[in-house]
């Protein structure tokens, strides 16, 4: 399981960093799960804990989907 910005993280940890409610990134993310897109693991420290992911295999297509948009961001501020 991979990210490509900023690792793995709760359901939660997503909520705060998109601004919606973690019952809607939970919806969101139980349907990326059943096509295989994201991966959800217990926590290392708390088996209870949901950690979210992207699967390993669909990295390179995902990445592949952001990279203009983060080449656009990366020229944006540039003189």
């Amino acid at each position: 399981m991979t990210c490509s910005l900023n690792g793995p993280m709760t359901v939660n940890e997503l909520a705060v960093r998109l601004q919606v409610a973690p019952t809607t990134v939970s919806l969101l993310v139980g349907d990326l799960s059943r096509k295989g897109i994201l991966e959800r693991c217990e926590g290392e420290a708390d088996r209870h804990r949901r950690i979210i992911g992207i699967a390993a295999d669909q990295q390179p297509a995902i990445t592949a989907w952001l990279a203009p948009g983060a080449a656009a961001w990366r020229k944006a501020p540039a003189p």
